[in-house]
């Protein structure tokens, strides 16, 4: 394996993507990042996964566009798509770009949801992850 592949590999393991994760991609683009794409399948082992493909996923990978309708029913859809335990990444553009959801706008629609903010990364020039998933209660 190439030393650009290796790099590719961590960067998608440092997003918690993980060997055998069945993740499904919602808000497929032109605009998309496939950068990002191909690092998730490399480290997975598998495409990307449909949104419309039956059966539930261990993650998700959202992306959202300030057009894309009403973000707390999207997050909500997306929910549905996973596992109990699974989580998701909401990718956004970033600020300086068309279609960019203001983070204030975000962390409302979590909390309505009861999702908590498990990280953030700026990927490429274009856009910007928050990973979401279901609050769990604390031991």
């Amino acid at each position: 394996m190439g030393a650009s592949k290796d790099r590719q590999i961590r960067k998608a393991g440092r997003l918690g993507f993980k060997p055998g994760d069945a993740v499904k991609e919602i808000g497929y683009g032109k605009d998309v990042d496939h950068n990002l794409r191909k690092r998730i399948e490399s480290l997975t082992g598998r495409e990307l996964i449909d949104r419309n493909t039956d059966g539930t996923a261990d993650r998700a990978l959202l992306w959202f566009r300030d057009k894309d309708g009403d973000l707390v029913h999207t997050l909500l859809d997306t929910l549905e798509l996973l596992r109990e335990d699974g989580d998701f990444w909401l990718l956004t553009p970033k600020r300086s770009r068309v279609g960019h959801i203001d983070l204030n706008n975000v962390q409302g629609a979590a909390y309505l949801l009861g999702l908590d903010q498990a990280g953030f990364f700026s990927s490429a020039k274009k856009w910007t992850g928050i990973r979401l998933g279901i609050s769990r209660p604390k031991r």
